[in-house]
């Protein structure tokens, strides 16, 4: 699928298959996927797994499963979502999780847009908190080349041009069925 791990991080993702190896957790959920296991490394230290560049100037969903998880019910450390533009060296955060989701997978769904830059990169990273024991694991990450369902999304804003020393005003609305667990972002 051309994903890779970032070469510049501290530690890497592990792929596991739970039926081909002797012992597995009981933390984890049976299957084959993507996982960090914290008690390897220390606080603060990140791991970074890469989806391809993407140079469509087009809205994206990025559909996902991930769970946080240990054998006290405490948070093992920070599942955060980066996207890189046009290849540069720092990346932003546009979503994250932190507390425990228990040993059942939760399902993510993230629009994506861009219109400029022009390419960009997602990637997932597992930080590692204060947890001594712990899991973060992600699976069946999809790229889907059209808007989410569930996710509020940003239309393009056309030719809107704005000169430096100048201030421009923009206004955002959403609209949809608000759910308590969802939050909005402003990027």
């Amino acid at each position: 699928c051309d994903y890779q791990q970032d070469p510049y991080d501290d530690f890497d993702w592990t792929h596991i298959n739970t039926q081909e190896v002797s012992y597995v957790s009981a933390d984890l959920p049976q299957g084959s996927f993507m996982y960090v296991d914290v008690s390897q490394y220390d606080v603060g230290e990140k791991a970074r797994f890469q989806l391809p560049v993407m140079k469509e100037n087009d809205t994206h969903c990025i559909d996902f499963n991930y769970l946080l998880t240990s054998p006290d019910g405490s948070s093992p450390g920070t599942l955060n979502i980066l996207v890189k533009v046009n290849k540069g060296p720092l990346a932003n955060p546009i979503w994250n999780v932190t507390s425990y989701t228990g040993k059942g997978w939760l399902k993510a769904e993230l629009a994506v847009s861009t219109f400029w830059p022009n390419e960009y990169q997602v990637i997932f990273e597992a930080e590692v908190s204060d947890s001594k024991a712990g899991f973060i694991a992600i699976d069946d990450i999809q790229v889907l080349s059209y808007p989410c369902d569930k996710s509020p999304h940003f239309l393009r804003l056309g030719d809107v041009e704005v000169n430096a020393g100048q201030n421009a005003t923009f206004q955002c609305i959403a609209t949809g069925r608000d759910t308590s667990n969802n939050k909005l972002w402003l990027q």
